[in-house]
This record gives C-alpha cells, structure tokens and sequence, in this order.
C-alpha cells in the first residue's frame, strides 16, 4: 500500500482517499496490496474509508457496518499495523482472538487473516523501516526487529497505545475537515510524534506503567500551540488539536 496508494517520495503527508463504497468489487481493487475482503453477514454494505500519507508513512481509516474475513498478506516493504477502536470489540486474527484496542502485527507470519463481528472502525499504518530508523533512539533497532518478527499484537493496556490513538484521530480529523493543507500544517506530528510512539510500543517501551504527568502529554500541548501558530485564524481542526492534547471534545 505505502508503493501503491503514493507516487511521490515527497515527505509532506496528503489527502489520498476519502470515499464510501458499498460493494466488495470496488472495494477489494482500492487498497493496491494483497487484499481480499469477505462480507460473511447478509445486508447493505456502507464501507467509509480515508487514507493520508506519503511514501515512507500511510495511515487508513476504515469504518464499516457488517462482518468481514479479510484475508491477504501486507505489502513487502513496509511495516504493517492495525489498531481496532475499542468499540469494536474482540477481533479474530490468524486464529487468536485479540483484546478489543489492541495494536496488531500484520507483518507476523507475513499474512493477514482477521474476522470482525458487526460494525467495526479502526486505523491501518504503514511505515518503511527507515521512518522508524530515523525516529528511533540509539538501541532500538534490534528490538523494534525482533518486535515486527516474533509478536503478533500488543495489548491495550499500555499508556503508549492511548497516545497512538490520539494521534491518529487528530490526524484523520485534520485530513476531513482541511485536507492535504491541513496535513502539511500537522507535518511534525505525522512525521516524528506518530513513528516515535509506534517505535515504543514495538521496542517493549509500552510496557512501562503509566506516569501520574506523561512527557507525551506536556509535548503534544506544545505541539498544538506551534500548530496554532501557523494559522492565521482558528482552524476548522480545532476538534483535531483538542484530541491531540487529550482534551474532551
């Protein structure tokens, strides 16, 4: 997907997809990778997806209203994620059932084979190792290695994933409401807050308790008072820059 869905090596992130489908034929060609979706629940589909990015870093946001077994195996050249929203409970992947918010590993056994039951709503990330390189702390690499190979998903229950799911919100609701002039204003965020929380979460990072004051919480207000900055009014993301900080909305 991160060959397929950019032509362009350019490091500012882009509105690339914003569509609803309601057949699978037009649905299993739009993904550009190794993708076959199932529909295993009678009814009319209603399938919203909103894909953003560049060539070392793709985020997809799907939102659909029936069950699917989706089967296939991730692109070759990138790191593969997929973070289901809490609410949409227990997903089957490649035969274990996992936590409802966990983060899964595509790139595990380098196939795809999940099960949702009902409604479901979540994120798919791609990233070139070198996106994770760059942002990395010295040591990292060796466990952020072992982390793609040897484990198929990690657990909600790290404070690491609720940041990660911040990021991702107020990137989507940035790509909605300002699109791709919006993103270049959030370049920070998706270039270096996104991989480096992902980062964490592969090296065993995650596994820390949660700090009564997280770093991350105190950085990302900073980052959203730089992003105000560069406007010359209120933004329509303003809902973005309140998901970022973790604020209600």
């Amino acid at each position: 997907m991160v060959s397929t869905l950019v032509s362009s090596k350019q490091s500012v992130p882009c509105l690339l997809i914003n569509e609803e489908f309601r057949d699978i034929e037009s649905l299993n060609g739009v993904f550009g990778w190794d993708l076959d979706w199932r529909q295993i629940e009678p009814g009319a589909l209603l399938f919203r997806l909103t894909a953003f990015g560049h060539a070392e870093i793709n985020v997809i946001r799907v939102d659909f209203n029936r069950s699917f077994h989706q089967v296939g195996s991730p692109p070759p050249s990138a790191i593969t994620l997929g973070l289901p929203d809490i609410e949409s409970g227990v997903l089957r992947s490649n035969g274990v059932d996992i936590s409802p918010g966990s983060l899964i590993n595509f790139n595990y056994n380098n196939m795809l084979d999940t099960v949702n039951q009902g409604a479901f709503g979540g994120f798919v990330i791609s990233l070139s190792e070198n996106a994770l390189r760059a942002i990395s702390a010295d040591g990292i690499d060796e466990k952020l290695a072992a982390g793609v190979n040897q484990i198929p998903f990690w657990g909600p229950s790290c404070y690491e994933h609720e940041q990660l799911r911040q990021i991702l919100q107020a990137l989507t609701e940035v790509a909605l409401s300002e699109g791709s002039v919006g993103l270049e204003k959030w370049c920070a965020v998706f270039n270096q807050d996104l991989p480096a929380v992902i980062a964490g979460i592969l090296s065993g990072e995650s596994h820390q308790p949660k700090p009564s004051v997280p770093r991350f919480q105190l950085g990302v207000l900073q980052r959203a008072l730089q992003i105000i900055s560069e406007y010359d009014q209120m933004p329509n993301s303003v809902k973005a820059l309140s998901l970022l900080a973790g604020a209600s909305w």
